[in-house]
């Protein structure tokens, strides 16, 4: 989608979108957890220190509920604002992105921005590749 698209968006409409793109990510780390969404943030809002760790993994629960609430205002914001909300939230990624995500449509967009900002996808050959699950 353009930037004029996402802009043009009915407000409930994108807000839906971007909620299931938002449950989609949180959930996998919940799942990855053996935990609900709501589990999740609740233990993460509890605990405040390491959540899981291994020799290769390291996560914060800090760092999940502060990332959670932070997705929350932008849907806040989306429902409030529409597009702008969501253009503003992503500037940097769409004006780096912008022409590969012109070819997407909504809930490829939105999937593919929030796995972006999460360092779950990248731009790889003109395609948006899954680089860790």
């Amino acid at each position: 989608m353009t930037l004029s698209e996402i802009e043009n968006v009915d407000k409930e409409l994108l807000a839906t979108c971007y909620e299931a793109a938002i449950t989609e990510e949180f959930g996998s780390v919940a799942k990855f957890l053996e935990l609900t969404i709501d589990e999740l943030i609740a233990k993460s809002r509890a605990d405040g220190g390491d959540f899981a760790q291994s020799s290769n993994f390291f996560l914060k629960t800090d760092e999940i509920v502060t990332e959670y609430d932070y997705e929350m205002e932008i849907l806040h914001q989306m429902r409030r604002e529409g597009g702008k909300a969501l253009i503003d939230s992503y500037a940097n990624s769409l004006s780096e992105h912008y022409l590969q995500m012109a070819e997407l449509n909504l809930e490829e967009t939105l999937i593919a921005m929030v796995k972006h900002r999460y360092n779950k996808q990248q731009l790889v050959n003109g395609s948006w590749m899954d680089v860790w699950p």
